[in-house]
């Protein structure tokens, strides 16, 4: 139903929360990152950096990793049925909340970007 969508009155923003996960994001991403770097950048590692990729751009095993992905995915909504719709509709009403919150929503799109750069 599209009334639950809809909000009448001032909406509350919990900006604590907000400001915790967006640094908990920046933490994710950027600490992974900074310990790695040392070892990217040094020329000697180059050979087994190549060795980790290059499986990795092969076409035929990356469409081979997706369909299997894909039948994992297929195979886990038939096996656990309640599965389906429970997780998807809460996270359709978490983004449908989220997005209510205009200024944070807007502040959220333009800050995602340079937190993961």
């Amino acid at each position: 139903m599209i009334s639950r969508f809809i909000r009448i009155g001032p909406a509350r923003v919990n900006w604590t929360a907000w400001v915790l996960w967006a640094v908990g994001l920046f933490l994710a991403i950027y600490l992974p990152a900074r310990a790695v770097a040392p070892y990217i950048h040094d020329p000697t590692n180059m050979s087994t950096l190549m060795r980790i990729a290059m499986p990795m751009l092969d076409e035929a095993k990356k469409d081979t990793a997706e369909w299997i992905a894909a039948a994992l995915c297929f195979a886990v909504a038939i096996l656990f049925p309640r599965f389906r719709a429970r997780g998807l509709v809460r996270l359709e009403d978490a983004i449908g909340r989220f997005a209510t919150h205009r200024a944070q929503a807007i502040l959220f799109c333009a800050l995602l970007p340079v937190i993961v750069r």
